[in-house]
């Protein structure tokens, strides 16, 4: 018992004593923060003295090698040194003799305060800023070394392209023209010829056998400069590709960015080009929306909301660095990209040149998406419901050619979808009430969502009036997906060459 009440007093002591122990190891710095007036004379060491107006000054043989002054809020230090080695002549320095003596180069260097974990992806800042500031015109530059050197930097998921571009490049527009279509030279190439960019060119290949429509297509040079055109003569017996025909137009532009549409496709401002061509100083390879023109009808419905909903597929993957495919109405790439791939692949195919050979050369870090209501196309519908069908089954034949992980990808989405119908189908015909009620809910929770994210998906694509019917095409795309694979199945003899 004795022994108990000696150690209870010992440990009393103990923490009697502690706090005045570790108040003696407690930084200056942190009673600065707090309060300077704390800090008394009396308390004052052989390394400082306390001025008449409170200042802390520390001994000249400090380690600091000068006095030190601490503000009254002390959150300043002022240091100051009497002996400052004056001695350098900066004219004596071994300076490069072959740098310009008119500008002059100012390193900025700052920290950037976010985050810098690599779960973070890291933060690209700019905290590293050359200014070069030309003293003959007084302009001045800024290069950042982490953005503008375009290297690879350890941590960092884009790597940037290999060559810096420090305006939007000039563009070629490629459009191949297989009929004396008249419609598109009066109605549509005007809109192309309109646009708001300042240095690019149409290149017109027409294919076909019709000299004096081709003379009517030289002539408007005259007119508008930036037209270039070129001609293939169509042979039956010979058979031209689309490919084929973009082979000959991308040979015959004159520049190395280079954006492909088709005559039936519509741009919807003047910024279209404009925004395209933004995407090249990012990637060698560009992707934009095209969408169907807006008509009458339930089947114009049905052929847009299933453009829109498909695109917004390879789209949001592109997003997410995985890009699969582009659209042929609207989409670009560089001309040494092409030539670096030996031009299109599966060239037995009439069709593949906007997603096949897209898969060939695209990677995480070339491709850039461009999404604005501004960089989108129309296309042009010439019939209904079986014209569309048919088209879906003419380029859907590229399909089984996709990459496994892709096809997985793509049917995912319409089979848990199916699944999800048919679950609540058949939880509404055998279940007991309580659970059909569940089951209706589930069903209209699940159509608000859907609608809410179909509307933001069509205001970003600059669609309008897709939202009020999408339940009927959420119903029916299922039924449609499968009567289109069984079209499929049978081999088409126009995508063979």
């Amino acid at each position: 018992m004795k022994m108990w009440k000696q150690w209870m007093a010992l440990l009393m002591i103990f923490c009697l004593l502690m706090p005045g122990a570790l108040a003696g190891s407690i930084d200056l710095t942190d009673d600065l923060d707090e309060e300077v007036g704390s800090v008394t004379e009396s308390s004052a060491g052989e390394d400082y003295t306390i001025s008449d107006n409170g200042d802390i000054i520390l001994d000249d043989d400090d380690d600091l090698g000068g006095d030190v002054f601490f503000d009254d809020d002390g959150s300043t230090i002022e240091i100051t040194d009497n002996e400052i080695d004056d001695t350098i002549d900066p004219d004596k320095l071994d300076i490069n003799a072959n740098l310009p003596s008119n500008v002059v180069n100012i390193l900025l260097v700052g920290v950037d305060t976010r985050s810098t974990s690599l779960d973070d992806g890291l933060q690209n800042g700019d905290v590293q800023i050359i200014v070069s500031i030309n003293k003959d015109d007084g302009s001045i530059k800024l290069t950042s070394i982490l953005r503008d050197l375009y290297v690879t930097i350890p941590g960092y998921k884009n790597n940037r392209r290999p060559q810096t571009m420090d305006r939007e490049p000039p563009v070629s527009v490629v459009v191949p023209l297989f009929s004396e279509d008249y419609s598109f030279v009066e109605e549509r190439l005007p809109l192309i010829l309109a646009q708001n960019y300042p240095d690019f060119e149409v290149v017109i290949v027409y294919v076909g056998h019709d000299s004096d429509f081709y003379e009517d297509l030289v002539r408007l040079k005259q007119s508008f400069p930036q037209i270039t055109t070129t001609k293939i003569h169509l042979d039956p017996r010979f058979p031209i590709s689309r490919k084929m025909a973009l082979n000959v137009g991308i040979k015959s532009a004159h520049y190395e960015c280079m954006v492909f549409t088709s005559t039936d496709a519509v741009p919807q401002t003047d910024r279209w080009l404009s925004l395209m061509a933004k995407g090249f100083m990012r990637g060698e390879i560009v992707v934009g929306y095209c969408g169907v023109e807006r008509g009458k009808g339930f089947s114009n419905y049905m052929m847009r909301a299933w453009r829109m909903m498909h695109s917004a597929d390879w789209l949001a993957r592109a997003v997410r660095r995985r890009a699969y495919r582009g659209t042929l109405h609207n989409y670009g790439f560089t001309k040494s990209l092409y030539f670096g791939a030996n031009g299109f692949s599966h060239l037995n195919m009439n069709i593949g040149e906007d997603d096949l050979f897209m898969q060939k050369v695209m990677t995480r870090d070339n491709v850039s998406v461009i999404l604005s209501p501004r960089a989108s196309l129309r296309e042009k519908t010439w019939g209904g419901m079986g014209w569309w069908m048919s088209q879906l089954r003419y380029y859907g034949s590229a399909f089984r050619f996709y990459p496994q992980t892709v096809r997985n990808y793509i049917q995912w989405e319409l089979g848990s979808r199916s699944l999800f119908f048919l679950t609540v189908v058949c939880a509404a015909a055998v279940m007991p009430f309580e659970f059909k009620i569940a089951a209706l809910a589930l069903l209209v929770i699940r159509f608000l969502i859907v609608a809410i994210e179909v509307r933001r998906i069509a205001r970003r694509l600059g669609e309008s009036g897709m939202m009020g019917r999408y339940f009927v095409y959420d119903l029916l795309s299922p039924l449609w997906a499968l009567a289109l694979s069984v079209m499929l199945m049978r081999k088409d003899d126009r995508v063979w060459r």
